[in-house]
Parts: structure tokens; C-alpha cells; sequence
């Protein structure tokens, strides 16, 4: 019961972590471009559709955060024992 608390506890703090690094580095490397934007602004649509997402960025991330949380216990005993 232990090792599952461990690891879900990991796993969500690994994962937040992920989720909110990879906002950063997306967020910084985001350049708008306004003249563009303002052109392109004339021809919006009247209607309003929502485009599909692709989950693939966050499945990664979320097989990375349970990767490394699968391996936090053991991390954790090899610190304890020294």
C-alpha cells in the first residue's frame, strides 16, 4: 500500500510538473504576429467550429511522468539505506 501511494503521489506531481514546464517553454517561444493577425481579421468566419486536439503532446508527457514514477520508489529506498 505504501509503494502505490509512492507512486501516485509521484506520478501526479511528475506529471503537474511536465504539464507546467512544458507551458513555460511554449508559452516563451510563442511569437504572435500582429500585422498578420490584423489582415487576416476581415475574413473571420461567422460561425463558430471547434477543431479537433490532438492528445499525443500530453500522452507522452503522461507516459514520461509514469515512467520515472514507476521508478521514484526505488530511488527512495537506495537514499534511505545510505
Amino acid at each position: 500500500m505504501k509503494n502505490f501511494i509512492v507512486f501516485i503521489i509521484s506520478f501526479v506531481v511528475l506529471f503537474t510538473v511536465t504539464q507546467f514546464l512544458s507551458g513555460m517553454l511554449l508559452t516563451t517561444l510563442y511569437t504572435p504576429n500582429l500585422s498578420e493577425a490584423w489582415m487576416t481579421s476581415g475574413h473571420l468566419p461567422k460561425a463558430i467550429s471547434f477543431g479537433n486536439s490532438t492528445f499525443i503532446p500530453t500522452l507522452i508527457l503522461a507516459m514520461f511522468s509514469v515512467i520515472v514514477a514507476y521508478f521514484m520508489p526505488q530511488l527512495f529506498k537506495r537514499f534511505s539505506k545510505n
